[in-house]
């Protein structure tokens, strides 16, 4: 007889099938056939590259292969008990207060991002969204939120030919 599954493995392995068939859907499904090609030069002029399918079907990719590992990780993995997360009060889930908090961050970022540029309001957002939930080593949040930010520029920018709005990069 096979053991009975928990409550939570059962809601990872439901997470991991969900994620799985969005994941399917939009590698599959979002990007309709012959869409034509890009123009680009350099490394980019790679045909992998130049097809404007490609970042799409390789976020449906990434979103397949870690509902995957959500799937195995439930049903292989040790469950550790740990206490309370930061922000929870309860078995209920985090607190109004931290979800209010999360909202005003969020507008805020989204006038930072409209009136500034993207860069500098992601890092604010960055920064405020970890402090939030937590973590309090200053310089590490600083620099991991403006290489991300600035890596991610980078990719929308140079990659995907993104423009953005705002005063600066």
């Amino acid at each position: 007889m096979a053991s009975k599954l928990s409550k939570d493995r059962r809601r990872d392995i439901t997470v991991g099938i969900a994620g799985a068939i969005i994941g399917g859907g939009i590698y599959f499904l979002a990007i309709p056939l012959g869409i034509g090609e890009v123009q680009r030069a350099g490394w980019l002029a790679h045909p992998l590259f130049s097809r404007a399918d490609f970042a799409p079907k390789l976020w449906g990719a990434i979103l397949i292969l870690a509902s995957l590992a959500i799937i195995v990780e439930s049903l292989v993995g040790k469950r550790k008990t740990v206490g309370a997360q930061v922000g929870e009060n309860s078995a209920y889930g985090p607190s109004m207060v931290l979800i209010v908090y999360l909202m005003v961050i969020i507008v805020v970022y989204l006038l930072l991002f409209t009136y500034l540029s993207f860069v500098l309001a992601s890092v604010f957002c960055l920064v405020a969204a970890i402090w939030l939930f937590g973590y309090r080593k200053m310089k590490s949040i600083a620099f991991g939120s403006a290489v991300f930010s600035i890596i991610t520029y980078i990719i929308f920018k140079k990659l995907m030919y993104v423009r953005f709005p705002g005063i600066f990069f």
